[in-house]
């Protein structure tokens, strides 16, 4: 093998490596999307310790979603390409990147 084949067969599998984890980061966010949209249809109101569960969940997959598509060399428009991609829920935004509150397993002293 070449120096030519060799770079090309690593970058080949680079791009490949990258294309596989953008669509499995598309599909989280599609599949935590599904539940949440269940869980609304069967009744979850907003406020509900299921639905703000949920759609935590759903954040954490927009998170990630931006962030692999920005390690991967996509750094513009990444916001408006997923409010066209995906059906997301009102007030999704302000839960990007934040961390869910976890319950205290001890009090303070």
């Amino acid at each position: 093998m070449t120096g030519h084949s060799s770079h090309n067969a690593l970058e080949y599998e680079l791009l490949r490596e990258q294309a596989g984890a953008l669509g499995i980061a598309g599909k989280q966010l599609r599949d935590a999307l599904t539940v949440y949209s269940k869980h609304v249809e069967r009744g979850g109101l907003a406020g509900e310790s299921r639905t703000e569960q949920l759609l935590d969940e759903v954040a954490a997959k927009v998170y990630a979603l931006l962030l692999q598509r920005e390690l991967v060399g996509f750094v513009h428009n990444n916001i408006e390409w997923l409010k066209a991609t995906f059906d997301l829920p009102v007030g999704i935004w302000p839960r990007i990147g934040a961390l869910p509150v976890a319950p205290l397993s001890h009090k303070p002293s």
